[in-house]
């Protein structure tokens, strides 16, 4: 008998690793503000499942408490959105 394969073990940390996947290819795609916001909301919804769903539902992505690692992705998306959407867009 065959084990499932990572996508299927861990769907919340593999959707989570396809969408940054993605967000990084529009960064390369010289897109980067929609990339980096892209990424950010990623997170911002890895922290919503990592603080809804229990912990065999999120495998790996629970580190440590739930409450942790909701504050730190959610620091993390914050802190990556703000700092994009600081950055002043060029004049054409």
């Amino acid at each position: 008998m065959r084990r499932p394969g990572a996508l299927r073990r861990e769907p919340v940390l593999s959707g989570m690793l396809i969408g940054v996947g993605l967000g990084l290819v529009w960064v390369y795609l010289d897109h980067w503000r929609q990339g980096l916001i892209a990424i950010a909301l990623v997170l911002a919804a890895g922290a919503v499942l990592r603080l809804l769903l229990p912990n065999r539902a999120v495998g790996v992505l629970a580190v440590r408490s739930r409450l942790f690692d909701f504050a730190m992705l959610a620091g993390l998306s914050a802190g990556i959105l703000s700092l994009t959407l600081a950055v002043p867009l060029p004049h054409s």
